[in-house]
C-alpha cells in the first residue's frame, strides 16, 4: 500500500468510525477497527467483501453484513451529512469554493436480485440478469482536479425526479 492509501485509511479510520453504529458483541473476535479496515481495502481495490475478507485477516463477509444490517438507516445518513458539510466547511476556508466550480449530478444503480419487496427497489433496464436496482443520485463537484461528493439522495420513485435535483 503506498503512502497516500495509508494517510487515506489513516484519515478515513479517524473520522468516519462513528459509521459503524453498532455495538459488537461480548467476546467479539473483532474490533470495530477490522471492520473499518475492511471497508476501506474494498473500497481501495474496489473489491466486494467476500473476495476482499477473503484474502485478508479481517471479518467475513457474513459477519460484516450482520453488523451493518444492525444499523439505523436514518443515523448513518445525518452521520454522512455532518461530514460532508464539515468537509465543505473545510473547502470554503481554504478558498476551494471562491470561484466557480463544475457539479455533476449523476444517476446510479446498484442491480438488486432479491425478491422485489422494498420499496427502494425500482424497476431498470435489464443488467446482469435483473430487471431491479437500488437508485440513487449524487451531487459531485470537481474542486482542485478531485471529485469531492457534496450529496447522495435515494431514490425511491421516478414521478416528479426534478424534485431530487
Amino acid at each position: 500500500m503506498n503512502i497516500e492509501n495509508r494517510e487515506l485509511k489513516s484519515l478515513f479510520k479517524s473520522e468516519f468510525i462513528q459509521f459503524l453504529g453498532f455495538e459488537l458483541r461480548p467476546k467479539a473476535r473483532y474490533h470495530k477497527n477490522d471492520f473499518l479496515d475492511l471497508l476501506m481495502t474494498m473500497s481501495l481495490i474496489r473489491g466486494f467483501a467476500e473476495g476482499t475478507s477473503n484474502s485478508l485477516d479481517v471479518p467475513n463477509a457474513d459477519t460484516l453484513l450482520g453488523y451493518l444490517k444492525t444499523m439505523d438507516r436514518n443515523s448513518i445518513q445525518n452521520t454522512f451529512e455532518s461530514k460532508i458539510n464539515r468537509f465543505v466547511d473545510v473547502l470554503k476556508s481554504n478558498g476551494e469554493l471562491n470561484k466557480s466550480i463544475p457539479i455533476a449530478l449523476d444517476w446510479h444503480d446498484v442491480m438488486y436480485y432479491g425478491d422485489r419487496n422494498d420499496d427502494m427497489v425500482l424497476g431498470t433496464q435489464h443488467k446482469n440478469g435483473s430487471n431491479y436496482a437500488f437508485q440513487y443520485m449524487t451531487a459531485v463537484a470537481l474542486v482542485s482536479g478531485k471529485r469531492v461528493i457534496l450529496g447522495v439522495v435515494p431514490i425511491n420513485q421516478r414521478k416528479d425526479i426534478y424534485q431530487l435535483v
